[in-house]
């Protein structure tokens, strides 16, 4: 879909919400985002865009985290501590960044 064809899609809360749900949904993550974007551009108090945000930050991070989860197991690397911590936090799960 061009970008127009976006714009027009998303002028409504729940349009935007549906669709940046289905970009989650089939892994583009870039669109997604770039779909809540234009949702909060236009809505800027909406909480569901807010909260879709994060929860596509979140899944986005996830095979990052991983990764870096294992590296700390397995070799303890300090600098792999501190890029989990901080993704942690640019996610929003204070509680993991404080576990680690």
């Amino acid at each position: 879909m061009s970008r127009l064809g976006d714009y027009f899609s998303a002028r409504s809360l729940e349009s935007a919400l549906k669709k940046a749900r289905q970009k989650l949904a089939s892994g583009d993550f870039e669109a997604a985002l770039r779909t809540v974007a234009s949702g909060l551009a236009r809505f800027p108090e909406a909480a569901a865009l807010r909260d879709l945000n994060l929860s596509i930050l979140r899944a986005q991070s996830h095979a990052g985290m991983q990764s870096l989860r294992q590296r700390v197991a397995t070799h303890r690397d300090p600098a792999a501590f501190e890029q989990l911590i901080t993704m942690y936090l640019d996610t929003n799960m204070r509680e993991e960044a404080v576990r680690t």
